[in-house]
Protein backbone atom coordinates (compact mmCIF):
# COMPACT_ATOMS: atom_id res chain seq x y z
CA UNK A 1 0.00 0.00 0.00
CA UNK A 2 0.94 3.23 -0.93
CA UNK A 3 1.93 5.90 1.86
CA UNK A 4 0.36 9.32 1.39
CA UNK A 5 2.50 12.25 0.82
CA UNK A 6 2.04 13.86 3.99
CA UNK A 7 2.40 10.53 6.15
CA UNK A 8 5.70 10.37 4.33
CA UNK A 9 6.49 13.97 5.59
CA UNK A 10 6.03 12.56 8.93
CA UNK A 11 7.95 9.26 9.02
CA UNK A 12 10.39 11.85 7.65
CA UNK A 13 10.06 14.54 10.27
CA UNK A 14 9.71 12.26 13.46
CA UNK A 15 12.86 9.38 12.47
CA UNK A 16 15.34 11.93 11.56
CA UNK A 17 15.79 13.81 14.69
CA UNK A 18 14.82 10.27 16.34
CA UNK A 19 17.63 9.03 15.13
CA UNK A 20 19.93 11.74 15.00
CA UNK A 21 19.31 11.94 19.13
CA UNK A 22 19.75 8.41 19.70
CA UNK A 23 23.23 8.58 17.99
CA UNK A 24 23.93 11.40 20.24
CA UNK A 25 23.13 10.07 23.08
CA UNK A 26 24.69 6.51 22.72
CA UNK A 27 28.39 8.59 21.03
CA UNK A 28 28.07 10.75 24.36
CA UNK A 29 26.81 8.98 26.89
CA UNK A 30 25.66 11.53 29.10
CA UNK A 31 23.70 11.71 32.34
CA UNK A 32 19.97 11.54 32.78
CA UNK A 33 19.85 15.35 32.76
CA UNK A 34 21.43 15.65 30.05
CA UNK A 35 19.73 12.86 27.95
CA UNK A 36 16.34 14.64 29.00
CA UNK A 37 17.47 17.98 27.63
CA UNK A 38 18.33 16.05 24.38
CA UNK A 39 14.98 14.51 23.99
CA UNK A 40 13.25 17.56 24.60
CA UNK A 41 15.07 19.99 22.51
CA UNK A 42 14.30 17.12 19.60
CA UNK A 43 10.51 16.89 20.23
CA UNK A 44 10.44 20.21 19.84
CA UNK A 45 12.60 20.22 16.52
CA UNK A 46 9.76 17.49 15.60
CA UNK A 47 6.95 19.47 16.65
CA UNK A 48 8.17 22.61 14.80
CA UNK A 49 8.48 20.83 11.92
CA UNK A 50 5.75 18.66 11.45
CA UNK A 51 3.58 21.85 12.04
CA UNK A 52 5.25 23.95 9.50
CA UNK A 53 4.65 20.78 6.89
CA UNK A 54 1.26 20.15 7.48
CA UNK A 55 0.31 24.46 7.72
CA UNK A 56 2.46 23.94 4.04
CA UNK A 57 0.84 21.01 2.43
CA UNK A 58 -2.74 22.76 3.89
CA UNK A 59 -2.03 25.18 1.95
CA UNK A 60 -1.57 23.70 -1.17
CA UNK A 61 -4.89 21.74 -0.93
CA UNK A 62 -6.68 25.06 0.08
CA UNK A 63 -5.37 26.93 -2.69
CA UNK A 64 -6.12 23.90 -5.06
CA UNK A 65 -9.46 23.41 -4.16
CA UNK A 66 -9.95 27.00 -4.48
CA UNK A 67 -8.88 27.01 -7.94
CA UNK A 68 -11.16 23.96 -8.43
CA UNK A 69 -14.14 25.52 -7.17
CA UNK A 70 -13.55 28.42 -9.90
CA UNK A 71 -13.40 26.18 -12.20
CA UNK A 72 -16.30 23.81 -11.36
CA UNK A 73 -18.38 26.93 -10.71
CA UNK A 74 -17.54 29.42 -12.65
CA UNK A 75 -17.64 31.70 -9.42
CA UNK A 76 -15.00 33.00 -6.68
CA UNK A 77 -16.07 31.09 -3.15
CA UNK A 78 -18.05 32.72 -0.81
CA UNK A 79 -15.38 31.98 1.72
CA UNK A 80 -11.62 33.12 1.77
CA UNK A 81 -8.99 31.00 2.89
CA UNK A 82 -6.56 31.52 5.02
CA UNK A 83 -3.32 30.44 3.43
CA UNK A 84 0.17 30.87 3.82
CA UNK A 85 1.64 34.25 2.49
CA UNK A 86 2.62 33.27 -0.93
CA UNK A 87 -0.02 31.08 -1.43
CA UNK A 88 -2.42 34.04 -0.27
CA UNK A 89 -0.63 36.39 -2.99
CA UNK A 90 -0.98 34.07 -5.66
CA UNK A 91 -5.04 33.72 -4.34
CA UNK A 92 -5.31 36.87 -4.33
CA UNK A 93 -3.93 37.58 -7.98
CA UNK A 94 -6.00 34.96 -8.84
CA UNK A 95 -9.21 36.72 -7.28
CA UNK A 96 -8.47 39.77 -8.56
CA UNK A 97 -7.35 38.93 -12.26
CA UNK A 98 -10.89 36.19 -12.24
CA UNK A 99 -12.87 39.80 -11.61
CA UNK A 100 -11.29 41.76 -14.03
CA UNK A 101 -11.52 38.94 -16.31
CA UNK A 102 -14.95 38.30 -15.81
CA UNK A 103 -15.97 41.71 -16.21
CA UNK A 104 -14.43 42.32 -19.48
CA UNK A 105 -16.27 38.80 -20.74
CA UNK A 106 -19.84 41.03 -20.05
CA UNK A 107 -18.42 43.51 -22.12
CA UNK A 108 -16.89 40.92 -25.19
CA UNK A 109 -20.03 39.33 -24.60
CA UNK A 110 -22.29 42.65 -24.72
CA UNK A 111 -19.96 44.07 -28.31
CA UNK A 112 -20.49 40.45 -29.61
CA UNK A 113 -24.43 40.68 -29.15
CA UNK A 114 -24.28 44.01 -30.78
CA UNK A 115 -21.94 42.65 -33.50
CA UNK A 116 -24.44 39.66 -34.18
CA UNK A 117 -27.35 42.33 -34.53
CA UNK A 118 -25.81 44.19 -36.42
CA UNK A 119 -25.29 41.07 -38.56
CA UNK A 120 -28.98 39.87 -38.34
CA UNK A 121 -30.43 43.32 -39.46
CA UNK A 122 -27.72 44.76 -42.21
CA UNK A 123 -28.90 44.30 -46.01
CA UNK A 124 -25.73 42.70 -46.86
CA UNK A 125 -26.20 39.07 -46.75
CA UNK A 126 -23.40 36.92 -44.62
CA UNK A 127 -22.46 33.44 -43.77
CA UNK A 128 -19.66 32.25 -41.93
CA UNK A 129 -18.07 27.88 -42.46
CA UNK A 130 -16.28 26.12 -41.18
CA UNK A 131 -12.77 24.52 -42.52
CA UNK A 132 -15.06 21.98 -43.97
CA UNK A 133 -17.52 23.96 -45.38
CA UNK A 134 -20.25 22.83 -43.04
CA UNK A 135 -22.36 26.24 -41.97
CA UNK A 136 -21.63 28.22 -38.65
CA UNK A 137 -24.36 31.20 -39.21
CA UNK A 138 -25.85 32.90 -42.12
CA UNK A 139 -28.61 36.03 -41.71
CA UNK A 140 -31.39 35.82 -43.41
CA UNK A 141 -30.47 38.05 -46.46
CA UNK A 142 -27.87 35.53 -47.54
CA UNK A 143 -30.65 32.81 -48.02
CA UNK A 144 -32.88 34.68 -50.05
CA UNK A 145 -29.91 36.26 -52.45
CA UNK A 146 -28.40 32.66 -52.38
CA UNK A 147 -32.02 31.24 -53.51
CA UNK A 148 -32.04 34.01 -56.31
CA UNK A 149 -28.60 33.25 -57.50
CA UNK A 150 -29.56 28.99 -57.60
CA UNK A 151 -32.72 29.99 -58.72
CA UNK A 152 -34.07 27.56 -56.06
CA UNK A 153 -35.60 27.26 -52.41
CA UNK A 154 -33.46 26.11 -49.74
CA UNK A 155 -32.07 27.01 -46.30
CA UNK A 156 -29.02 24.75 -46.41
CA UNK A 157 -26.70 27.37 -47.51
CA UNK A 158 -23.56 24.35 -48.00
CA UNK A 159 -25.54 23.45 -51.29
CA UNK A 160 -23.87 26.54 -52.94
CA UNK A 161 -20.41 24.16 -53.13
CA UNK A 162 -22.01 22.09 -55.11
CA UNK A 163 -23.17 24.55 -58.12
CA UNK A 164 -21.13 25.56 -60.90
CA UNK A 165 -21.69 29.15 -60.46
CA UNK A 166 -19.76 29.10 -57.09
CA UNK A 167 -16.89 27.25 -58.23
CA UNK A 168 -14.52 30.16 -58.14
CA UNK A 169 -14.96 30.18 -54.26
CA UNK A 170 -14.36 26.51 -54.17
CA UNK A 171 -11.66 26.85 -56.50
CA UNK A 172 -9.90 30.01 -54.19
CA UNK A 173 -10.90 27.56 -50.73
CA UNK A 174 -8.41 24.95 -52.38
CA UNK A 175 -5.47 26.77 -53.72
CA UNK A 176 -5.62 30.27 -52.44
CA UNK A 177 -1.93 30.82 -53.14
CA UNK A 178 -1.18 32.38 -49.50
CA UNK A 179 -4.11 34.83 -50.17
CA UNK A 180 -7.07 35.25 -47.53
CA UNK A 181 -9.67 37.41 -49.65
CA UNK A 182 -11.18 36.62 -52.98
CA UNK A 183 -13.59 38.62 -54.65
CA UNK A 184 -16.34 38.37 -57.43
CA UNK A 185 -19.41 39.78 -59.58
CA UNK A 186 -22.19 37.34 -59.75
CA UNK A 187 -24.98 37.72 -62.55
CA UNK A 188 -29.15 36.04 -62.20
CA UNK A 189 -32.02 36.66 -63.46
CA UNK A 190 -31.40 40.47 -64.00
CA UNK A 191 -29.59 41.11 -60.56
CA UNK A 192 -26.43 41.56 -59.73
CA UNK A 193 -24.07 40.67 -56.22
CA UNK A 194 -20.71 41.68 -55.09
CA UNK A 195 -19.38 38.52 -54.12
CA UNK A 196 -16.52 38.50 -51.34
CA UNK A 197 -14.90 35.57 -49.49
CA UNK A 198 -12.84 36.08 -46.18
CA UNK A 199 -10.27 33.26 -45.29
CA UNK A 200 -9.52 33.61 -41.65
CA UNK A 201 -6.39 31.79 -40.21
CA UNK A 202 -8.10 28.95 -38.63
CA UNK A 203 -9.13 28.02 -41.81
CA UNK A 204 -12.84 29.07 -41.32
CA UNK A 205 -14.08 31.86 -43.76
CA UNK A 206 -17.10 34.12 -44.41
CA UNK A 207 -18.84 34.88 -47.53
CA UNK A 208 -20.42 37.81 -48.35
CA UNK A 209 -23.30 38.83 -50.67
CA UNK A 210 -24.42 41.91 -51.55
CA UNK A 211 -26.82 43.28 -53.89
CA UNK A 212 -24.65 46.46 -56.28
CA UNK A 213 -26.36 49.52 -55.56
CA UNK A 214 -25.54 53.48 -54.27
CA UNK A 215 -24.37 52.47 -50.93
CA UNK A 216 -22.17 50.13 -51.85
CA UNK A 217 -18.63 51.23 -50.31
CA UNK A 218 -20.27 51.95 -47.01
CA UNK A 219 -21.81 48.60 -46.89
CA UNK A 220 -18.06 47.44 -48.04
CA UNK A 221 -16.66 49.19 -45.36
CA UNK A 222 -19.63 47.53 -42.67
CA UNK A 223 -19.24 44.70 -43.39
CA UNK A 224 -14.63 44.79 -43.34
CA UNK A 225 -15.15 46.14 -40.36
CA UNK A 226 -17.08 43.73 -38.56
CA UNK A 227 -14.63 40.80 -39.76
CA UNK A 228 -11.94 42.93 -38.57
CA UNK A 229 -13.47 43.25 -35.00
CA UNK A 230 -14.31 39.63 -35.14
CA UNK A 231 -10.31 38.49 -35.98
CA UNK A 232 -8.66 41.39 -33.40
CA UNK A 233 -10.81 39.77 -30.69
CA UNK A 234 -9.92 36.62 -31.45
CA UNK A 235 -6.52 36.62 -30.47
CA UNK A 236 -6.81 38.01 -27.41
CA UNK A 237 -9.39 35.81 -25.90
CA UNK A 238 -7.51 32.69 -27.25
CA UNK A 239 -4.43 34.37 -25.18
CA UNK A 240 -6.32 34.89 -22.13
CA UNK A 241 -7.78 31.70 -22.17
CA UNK A 242 -4.72 29.48 -22.44
CA UNK A 243 -2.72 31.33 -19.75
CA UNK A 244 -5.93 30.60 -17.72
CA UNK A 245 -6.28 27.02 -18.76
CA UNK A 246 -2.53 26.58 -17.79
CA UNK A 247 -3.07 28.03 -14.52
CA UNK A 248 -6.40 26.09 -13.44
CA UNK A 249 -4.56 22.79 -14.99
CA UNK A 250 -1.42 23.38 -13.13
CA UNK A 251 -2.18 24.51 -9.56
CA UNK A 252 1.26 23.74 -7.78
CA UNK A 253 2.86 26.03 -10.85
CA UNK A 254 5.28 28.04 -9.00
CA UNK A 255 3.86 31.35 -7.65
CA UNK A 256 6.39 33.54 -9.99
CA UNK A 257 5.52 31.63 -13.21
CA UNK A 258 2.01 31.97 -12.08
CA UNK A 259 1.99 35.64 -11.99
CA UNK A 260 4.17 35.86 -15.08
CA UNK A 261 1.37 33.66 -16.64
CA UNK A 262 -1.19 36.71 -15.29
CA UNK A 263 0.65 39.30 -15.98
CA UNK A 264 0.55 37.98 -19.65
CA UNK A 265 -3.61 37.61 -19.09
CA UNK A 266 -4.21 40.67 -17.83
CA UNK A 267 -2.09 42.85 -20.97
CA UNK A 268 -4.64 41.47 -23.27
CA UNK A 269 -7.42 41.90 -21.25
CA UNK A 270 -5.97 45.70 -21.45
CA UNK A 271 -6.04 45.23 -25.30
CA UNK A 272 -9.59 43.83 -25.40
CA UNK A 273 -10.67 47.23 -23.74
CA UNK A 274 -8.67 49.52 -26.01
CA UNK A 275 -10.32 47.54 -29.00
CA UNK A 276 -14.18 47.50 -27.68
CA UNK A 277 -13.24 51.62 -26.33
CA UNK A 278 -12.01 52.13 -29.66
CA UNK A 279 -14.20 50.60 -32.00
CA UNK A 280 -17.43 52.33 -30.06
CA UNK A 281 -15.55 56.19 -31.24
CA UNK A 282 -15.61 54.89 -33.96
CA UNK A 283 -18.96 53.68 -34.54
CA UNK A 284 -20.58 56.61 -32.98
CA UNK A 285 -18.66 58.86 -35.29
CA UNK A 286 -19.78 56.88 -37.99
CA UNK A 287 -23.52 56.34 -37.07
CA UNK A 288 -24.42 59.19 -34.06
CA UNK A 289 -22.18 62.13 -34.88
CA UNK A 290 -25.03 64.39 -33.64
CA UNK A 291 -24.74 62.90 -30.02
CA UNK A 292 -21.06 64.32 -29.37
CA UNK A 293 -21.77 67.58 -27.07
CA UNK A 294 -20.18 70.67 -28.25
CA UNK A 295 -18.31 72.93 -26.20
CA UNK A 296 -15.44 75.56 -26.14
CA UNK A 297 -12.49 73.70 -25.29
CA UNK A 298 -9.14 75.46 -24.43
CA UNK A 299 -6.42 73.13 -26.36
CA UNK A 300 -3.23 74.48 -24.90
CA UNK A 301 -4.72 72.99 -21.23
CA UNK A 302 -6.06 70.02 -22.77
CA UNK A 303 -2.84 69.05 -23.97
CA UNK A 304 -0.59 70.35 -21.36
CA UNK A 305 -2.77 67.97 -18.80
CA UNK A 306 -2.08 64.77 -21.23
CA UNK A 307 1.36 65.97 -21.15
CA UNK A 308 1.33 66.13 -17.64
CA UNK A 309 -0.84 64.07 -16.37
CA UNK A 310 -2.31 61.07 -18.60
CA UNK A 311 0.86 60.34 -20.29
CA UNK A 312 3.39 61.59 -18.53
CA UNK A 313 3.88 58.20 -17.01
CA UNK A 314 4.49 56.13 -20.55
CA UNK A 315 6.31 59.60 -21.86
CA UNK A 316 8.53 58.79 -19.14
CA UNK A 317 9.07 54.93 -19.63
CA UNK A 318 9.71 55.54 -23.04
CA UNK A 319 12.19 58.70 -22.57
CA UNK A 320 9.80 60.91 -24.95
CA UNK A 321 9.93 64.54 -24.97
CA UNK A 322 6.98 66.75 -25.95
CA UNK A 323 7.73 70.27 -26.95
CA UNK A 324 4.25 72.35 -26.88
CA UNK A 325 3.95 75.16 -29.10
CA UNK A 326 0.17 76.20 -28.96
CA UNK A 327 -1.15 79.60 -27.78
CA UNK A 328 -2.19 79.18 -24.66
CA UNK A 329 -5.61 81.13 -25.14
CA UNK A 330 -6.28 79.13 -28.55
CA UNK A 331 -9.83 77.55 -27.84
CA UNK A 332 -11.87 75.36 -30.59
CA UNK A 333 -15.29 74.70 -30.31
CA UNK A 334 -16.15 70.98 -30.45
CA UNK A 335 -16.15 67.46 -28.22
CA UNK A 336 -13.13 67.35 -25.97
CA UNK A 337 -13.26 63.84 -25.79
CA UNK A 338 -12.63 63.78 -30.02
CA UNK A 339 -10.23 66.62 -29.29
CA UNK A 340 -8.21 64.68 -26.68
CA UNK A 341 -8.40 61.21 -28.83
CA UNK A 342 -6.53 63.23 -32.01
CA UNK A 343 -3.47 64.00 -30.00
CA UNK A 344 -3.45 60.77 -27.42
CA UNK A 345 -3.29 58.41 -30.38
CA UNK A 346 -0.88 60.44 -32.33
CA UNK A 347 1.11 60.23 -29.29
CA UNK A 348 0.62 56.54 -28.86
CA UNK A 349 1.58 55.86 -32.37
CA UNK A 350 4.75 57.73 -32.36
CA UNK A 351 5.56 55.94 -28.75
CA UNK A 352 5.28 52.57 -30.77
CA UNK A 353 6.83 53.33 -34.18
CA UNK A 354 9.21 56.04 -33.87
CA UNK A 355 10.92 54.39 -31.05
CA UNK A 356 13.02 55.57 -27.71
CA UNK A 357 14.50 58.69 -26.87
CA UNK A 358 12.34 60.49 -29.25
CA UNK A 359 10.92 63.93 -29.47
CA UNK A 360 7.33 64.94 -30.35
CA UNK A 361 6.67 68.75 -31.28
CA UNK A 362 3.07 69.87 -31.77
CA UNK A 363 2.19 73.10 -32.87
CA UNK A 364 -0.19 75.80 -34.19
CA UNK A 365 1.73 77.22 -37.18
CA UNK A 366 -1.24 78.82 -38.85
CA UNK A 367 -4.46 80.51 -38.58
CA UNK A 368 -7.22 81.28 -41.13
CA UNK A 369 -10.53 82.87 -40.76
CA UNK A 370 -12.05 79.39 -40.22
CA UNK A 371 -9.33 77.00 -39.14
CA UNK A 372 -6.75 76.60 -36.99
CA UNK A 373 -3.46 74.78 -38.82
CA UNK A 374 -1.59 71.96 -36.55
CA UNK A 375 1.53 69.80 -37.01
CA UNK A 376 2.60 66.50 -34.81
CA UNK A 377 5.56 65.77 -35.98
CA UNK A 378 8.56 63.50 -34.46
CA UNK A 379 12.44 62.72 -34.83
CA UNK A 380 12.14 59.19 -35.42
CA UNK A 381 12.88 56.94 -38.36
CA UNK A 382 9.58 57.67 -40.03
CA UNK A 383 8.29 55.37 -42.76
CA UNK A 384 7.74 53.66 -46.38
CA UNK A 385 5.87 56.17 -48.67
CA UNK A 386 3.88 53.31 -49.22
CA UNK A 387 2.24 53.00 -46.31
CA UNK A 388 0.84 56.87 -46.33
CA UNK A 389 -2.22 55.93 -48.69
CA UNK A 390 -3.61 53.75 -45.78
CA UNK A 391 -1.93 54.36 -42.84
CA UNK A 392 -5.98 55.67 -42.04
CA UNK A 393 -7.12 52.95 -42.72
CA UNK A 394 -9.21 50.51 -40.03
CA UNK A 395 -6.43 47.80 -38.64
CA UNK A 396 -4.02 48.40 -41.01
CA UNK A 397 -0.97 48.01 -39.53
CA UNK A 398 2.62 48.89 -40.79
CA UNK A 399 4.30 46.34 -38.75
CA UNK A 400 1.58 43.83 -37.56
CA UNK A 401 3.79 41.95 -34.94
CA UNK A 402 5.02 44.89 -33.40
CA UNK A 403 1.42 46.58 -33.26
CA UNK A 404 0.12 43.51 -31.24
CA UNK A 405 3.41 43.15 -28.82
CA UNK A 406 2.71 46.38 -27.79
CA UNK A 407 -1.34 46.14 -27.48
CA UNK A 408 -2.74 48.37 -30.07
CA UNK A 409 -5.74 47.88 -31.69
CA UNK A 410 -5.44 48.70 -35.42
CA UNK A 411 -7.76 51.68 -34.84
CA UNK A 412 -5.43 54.62 -33.69
CA UNK A 413 -5.08 56.65 -37.08
CA UNK A 414 -9.08 55.84 -37.68
CA UNK A 415 -9.84 57.44 -34.91
CA UNK A 416 -7.43 60.74 -35.64
CA UNK A 417 -9.22 61.05 -39.14
CA UNK A 418 -12.93 60.47 -38.20
CA UNK A 419 -12.10 63.30 -35.25
CA UNK A 420 -10.46 65.38 -37.74
CA UNK A 421 -13.35 64.88 -39.91
CA UNK A 422 -16.05 65.77 -37.10
CA UNK A 423 -14.08 69.21 -36.52
CA UNK A 424 -14.68 69.47 -40.36
CA UNK A 425 -10.58 69.71 -41.01
CA UNK A 426 -8.24 67.33 -42.72
CA UNK A 427 -5.18 65.51 -42.40
CA UNK A 428 -2.23 63.88 -44.15
CA UNK A 429 0.71 62.58 -43.57
CA UNK A 430 4.64 62.76 -44.81
CA UNK A 431 8.38 62.34 -43.64
CA UNK A 432 10.35 65.23 -42.37
CA UNK A 433 13.56 65.93 -44.42
CA UNK A 434 15.30 65.55 -41.08
CA UNK A 435 14.19 62.71 -40.49
CA UNK A 436 10.84 61.42 -38.76
CA UNK A 437 7.09 61.18 -39.50
CA UNK A 438 5.10 64.91 -39.51
CA UNK A 439 1.40 64.90 -39.15
CA UNK A 440 -0.48 67.91 -41.07
CA UNK A 441 -4.28 68.67 -40.07
CA UNK A 442 -6.71 71.26 -39.69
CA UNK A 443 -9.41 72.08 -37.36
CA UNK A 444 -12.44 73.94 -38.04
CA UNK A 445 -12.87 77.16 -34.94
CA UNK A 446 -16.29 76.83 -34.77
CA UNK A 447 -18.00 73.39 -36.47
CA UNK A 448 -21.24 74.15 -36.54
CA UNK A 449 -20.67 77.25 -39.16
Amino acid sequence: MKIKFRHRIYIFSFGIPTLFAVMLIVALKPNPIVCGLIGLVMLLMIFLTVAAHHHFIDSIHNLKYYISYIRNNDRLPDIIMSLDSEAAEVQMMIQEMYKQLIEHRKNIEAERNKLIIHIQTTDVGLAYFTSDYKEIYANSHFIQYLNTLLDTRTFDVCKLFDREIFASVVQFLQHNGGKNIYTDRLNSHGLSFFLKVMLFDDKTFEIMLRKRDDEEINQIDQVVMISNIAHELRTPVTVVSGYLETLLEHPKLAADKSKEFLERAYSQVIRLSKIIQDTTILSKTDTAPQYYSLEQVNLHSLLKDMIEIEMKEILEKNHCTIHLSVNEDLCIQGNTVLLYSIFRNLTENAIKYAGNNVTIRICNYMESGHYYYFSFADDGKGIEEIHFNRIFERFYRINPGRTRETGGSGLGLSIVKAAVAFHQGTIYAQNRAGGGLEFLFTLKKTINE
